[in-house]
């Protein structure tokens, strides 16, 4: 079976049924570009909530993904990007951006209020 590009606008949703291990790499997931808390993500994997994360009246958290970046212009502000660490500083989450499920097994990337998610793109990958 050839890998499969997942991409679009909305809430993401899969469920593995190729009889085999697939590898899930997320390149971008874009919440809404609202400050409103009805704004954010929430991700599972194999039936277990990884993370969730919202957008407040003062910030607003964008996505997550393995080919996002971050840029800060403007005097006052240092960029801080960090791979591969997971940290906990007043309700952090720790989004998964690469995995594996194995057969039967579903993951989602899903709104964590009313307000859906901008966009994505996933690639499955089957492992044979």
């Amino acid at each position: 079976m050839a890998s499969t590009v997942n991409a679009g606008s909305g809430n993401w949703s899969y469920t593995n049924s190729t009889g085999g291990n697939v590898r899930v790499i997320i390149a971008f997931f874009y919440n809404h570009p609202s400050q409103s808390t009805n704004a954010g993500l929430t991700q599972v994997i194999a039936g277990v909530t990884v993370a969730t994360a919202s957008s407040g009246t003062n910030s607003s958290f964008t996505g997550f993904g393995k080919h996002v970046t971050y840029l800060v212009s403007g005097s006052g502000t240092t960029a801080l990007q960090v791979k591969n660490v997971v940290g906990y500083q007043a309700g952090g989450s720790g989004f998964v951006d690469e995995f594996y499920l194995a057969n039967s097994q579903s993951a989602s990337v899903s709104a964590a209020g009313n307000l859906q998610p901008l966009g994505y793109n996933i690639l499955i990958v089957p492992e044979e």
